[in-house]
């Protein structure tokens, strides 16, 4: 049972990993878009 933990708290951290890089490509990408909104509201 704890093995199958460790095996998913890996896989969670990789995934939130590969996450986090998605969100700051898209961030960087659109980095005056998000400032736009963020000032609008």
């Amino acid at each position: 049972m704890r093995r199958f933990f460790v095996a998913l708290d890996k896989e969670m951290t990789r995934r939130h990993a590969q996450w986090l890089t998605v969100i700051k490509k898209i961030a960087h990408s659109s980095r005056p878009l998000t400032l736009k909104a963020a000032t609008r509201h």
